[in-house]
Formats: C-alpha cells, sequence, structure tokens
C-alpha cells in the first residue's frame, strides 16, 4: 500500500486515472493554486482505492463547486485540510458528519456554508484541532461547540460574532490548549468561563470589543505562553496575580486603557521574549534597568504607554539581547551606552 502522494505544480483538472493505481493513507495536493475542476471527478470514481485516507489536504488549490456528499464515505480520515480554496461553493454536505475519526478539521478562508456555523461539526467528537478562521461565519457561537472534549486547538479568528457575545461553551473545552478568537466583534467583560481550560498555552482576544478589568485569574494557568489582549477596550491595573505564569514568553497589552503602575512580579517573568505595553495610560516613573532583569527580552514596547523611563549607564549587559526597543513618548533622554543602536526600531 503507497502510504502518501504529494502532488506540487499540478494545474488543470487533477488527472483521476492516477489514483485508481494503488491505495493511499495520505493524499496532499496543497498549493495547487491552478489545480481546477470539481473535487467529485476524483472522489467519486476512485472511492475504493480512498477508503483507508487518513489524510486529504487541498489547501490553496482551485477547485470549485460544492463539497461532494462522497466525502462523507471517507470514514477512515484523521485530517481534513480545505483552507483557503476560495471556489468552494454551498452548503456543508450532511454526510460531514459520517467523519467520526477526524482529529483535524481545517476549513479557514472559505466561504462555505453560507456565512452559518455548520452544525454537523459538532457530531465529530474526536476533534482534537478545529480551524476556522476568515470564514465568514456570522451570529452566535453555537452551543454544539461544546460537546468537542477532546478540542485542543481552536481558531475562530476573523469572523463575525453579530451580538458580541463571548460563548460559555468554550469554558466546556478542559483539554483545550491554544485559542484564537482575534477579531470578532467580542464586546463587553472578559468572562470568567474563558479561564476554566486549566491547561491553556495560548490565549488571543486580540482586535476585539472587550472592556473592564483583567481577570485576577492568572494564578490557575500556570501553562500560559502567550496573552494577546491588545487592540480592545480594557481598564484597570494589570493583575498582580500575573506573577503565577512561570512559563509566560508573550504578553500583548497594548492599544488598551490600562492604568496604574506596573506590578513588580512582571519582572519576574523571566522567560518573557516579547513584552507589548504600547498605547496605554499607566502613570509611572520606572527605571528602563528594569526590564533589563528580563534576560531572553527580544521585543519591548512601551511607546505612548503613559510611562516614564530613567536610565543610567550600569544597565545590564544582558539588555543587549533586545532586537526591537520602542519607547515614543516616554520622556526619556539618555539611550544607555550597553544598548545595541539598531534595537530601536520604531524610534524614541
Amino acid at each position: 500500500m503507497t502510504r502518501a502522494l504529494l502532488c506540487s505544480n499540478l494545474s488543470n483538472p487533477f488527472p483521476s486515472i492516477a489514483l485508481f493505481a494503488t491505495e493511499f493513507l495520505e493524499l496532499w495536493l496543497g498549493g495547487n493554486r491552478e489545480l481546477t475542476g470539481k473535487l467529485p471527478s476524483f472522489i467519486n470514481g476512485t472511492l475504493q482505492h480512498l477508503r483507508h485516507l487518513r489524510s486529504l489536504v487541498l489547501f490553496e488549490t482551485g477547485f470549485i463547486g460544492e463539497l461532494p456528499n462522497s466525502i462523507g464515505q471517507l470514514e477512515n480520515s484523521e485530517e481534513l485540510s480545505l483552507y483557503d480554496c476560495k471556489n468552494f461553493s454551498g452548503t456543508i454536505p450532511t454526510s460531514f458528519g459520517n467523519l467520526k475519526k477526524l482529529r483535524m478539521l481545517i476549513l479557514g478562508g472559505n466561504n462555505i456554508n453560507n456565512g452559518q456555523f455548520p452544525s454537523l461539526i459538532g457530531h465529530l467528537k474526536n476533534l482534537e484541532e478545529l480551524y476556522l478562521p476568515d470564514c465568514n461565519f456570522c451570529g452566535t457561537i453555537p452551543t454544539w461547540l461544546g460537546n468537542l472534549k477532546k478540542l485542543r486547538t481552536l481558531d475562530f479568528e476573523g469572523n463575525n460574532v453579530n451580538n458580541g457575545q463571548f460563548p460559555s461553551s468554550i469554558g466546556h473545552l478542559k483539554n483545550l490548549e491554544e485559542l484564537r478568537l482575534t477579531d470578532c466583534n467580542f464586546s463587553g467583560p472578559i468572562p470568567s468561563s474563558l479561564f476554566h481550560p486549566v491547561n491553556l498555552t495560548y490565549l488571543d482576544l486580540s482586535y476585539n470589543n472587550f472592556e473592564g478589568p483583567i481577570p485576577q485569574l492568572f494564578s490557575n494557568f500556570s501553562q500560559l505562553q502567550l496573552i494577546d489582549f491588545s487592540n480592545n477596550q480594557l481598564t484597570g491595573p494589570i493583575p498582580s496575580s500575573i506573577t503565577g505564569l512561570p512559563h509566560l514568553r508573550s504578553l500583548y497589552l497594548g492599544s488598551n486603557s490600562i492604568n496604574g503602575t506596573i506590578p513588580h512580579s512582571l519582572f519576574h517573568l523571566v522567560n518573557l521574549t516579547d513584552l507589548d505595553l504600547l498605547s496605554n495610560n499607566l502613570s509611572e516613573t520606572v527605571e528602563l534597568d528594569s526590564f533589563a532583569k528580563l534576560e531572553y527580552l527580544h521585543s519591548l514596547d512601551l511607546s505612548n504607554s503613559g510611562l516614564s523611563l530613567t536610565t543610567t549607564n550600569s544597565t545590564p549587559s544582558s539588555f543587549r539581547n533586545i532586537t526591537t526597543l520602542r519607547l515614543s513618548s516616554c520622556n526619556i533622554n539618555k539611550i544607555p551606552d550597553t544598548t545595541p543602536k539598531f534595537a530601536f526600531n520604531g524610534g524614541l
């Protein structure tokens, strides 16, 4: 049995005769923009040879028309990628619910299902990774999402939640590790239910309309490595409970209305590589040397944050790891001698 077929630089309708020759476990056709024709032209005719298929990867192809109902007969499939196949149209076929073994589903960048959340996905109880970015879905995120108990990754970026309400069903996904909800039109306070999945390592809520304070719940999420709350309407101080995130590498809080002072605990996050406090309402005078204690820091943006910075000539040499340093409108009057000049990307 042939394990896999990977094809590149294909054009015109796919030569379906090639699929009659053998049986596949993996079929990768991704990235062939010139590959055209309807999907049934090779799925229907060769289904007996595709019954063992585990991976069907069709991202960035030129296939047109609706997904064939026969796709639901690929019952051994564990991975299905249809990312950015902009010529697909119509609704998700009812047979889609037969793909019970699917672990990874990628539908992002398409206009399928007429902007409606495909409820059939709720039947795929073995899903571990679900990618639905930029699908033009609108309306309320359905409650069936909470049925996907094995889900580890959920990417819902760039869809329009027209009532702005955060779905409580996400709080039921106890195994969730990565959550991307960028630019979804969410509003109101960041809900406490979001912090139920204790295994979260990646949390991106940027470019929404969340408001109010950042919840003091970080002590429950010791595995978090990235937090992106930038470009919202958050107010109040940076919570001191952030010290409970020993593995945090990236913290993006820029373009909010966060006020108060920087908690001393932030300087204990020794694994930080990226820190963004751009465009906030902080009110404090801080020594730039304090940030140099974060020896792995590569990118620091304090521009227009409301902070006033002081400097000395004794800035530690560990600050040399900085590659991007943005300090516009920080009332700084001296560049530390040990800071590499190429670091000042964006100016003072």
